[in-house]
């Protein structure tokens, strides 16, 4: 699931706000982030998919340690760029942290953590110029930013796999959000097929 906050700045490191950590930390999970008219390069699920989430976890268990003892870096996870490749998050404090671009052949981001006042930093960051943010994390933060009215289109894949159970989209949601679909893009080579919605409102 996408959500995306139209006429912001989308600054050069990824916006993970208080809980919004990507998918894909343990073992076995499977998640991607699929960015519009991009085909992922890496489909989640495939063995090739697994190789690269294993060389992304031997990256971080074998320079974490050094890297956190740079002044600004708070951690280390696990996710997925925009065409479903694993990478290397290093969770900093301040944007200005230089990190590697890439560690034992891994691909490695910087994301900034914001942990306190949420609702405020995306109003703030909606009110300058710049290209959309988008929200790749988890069902609280989406929740509390479309409560707040924040979100102006949502995004949601259609996986071709069943579960018997798994995690709410909008835990703690006790209002209804309003969309109103206007795009539908269908990926032959996954079967994945994304849903593109306007949000009408706050969740109300």
């Amino acid at each position: 699931m996408l959500a995306r906050l139209e006429k912001s700045r989308l600054q050069r490191f990824a916006l993970v706000l208080a809980v919004a950590l990507a998918a894909c930390t343990e073992p076995g999970d499977r998640a991607g982030l699929l960015a519009p008219d991009v085909q992922m390069a890496v489909v989640p699920g495939t063995p090739e998919f697994d190789q690269e989430m294993g060389a992304a976890r031997a990256a971080q268990a074998a320079f974490s340690q050094e890297l956190m003892r740079r002044p600004g870096v708070v951690g280390t996870a696990i996710g997925v760029s925009t065409i479903g490749r694993p990478e290397m998050l290093v969770l900093v404090e301040d944007a200005s942290v230089a990190v590697p671009g890439s560690l034992g052949g891994v691909g490695v981001r910087p994301v900034k953590i914001v942990s306190k006042d949420v609702e405020a930093f995306v109003s703030d960051l909606k009110r300058q110029p710049g290209k959309d943010i988008w929200l790749f994390g988890g069902g609280v933060l989406f929740r509390s930013m479309l409560e707040a009215g924040l979100v102006d289109r949502v995004e949601l894949a259609i996986v071709p796999v069943l579960l018997g159970s798994g995690i709410p989209v909008l835990p703690g949601l006790t209002g209804v959000a309003r969309l109103e679909l206007d795009d539908v893009r269908r990926y032959d080579k996954s079967g994945i097929v994304v849903l593109g919605y306007r949000v009408l409102g706050a969740a109300t």
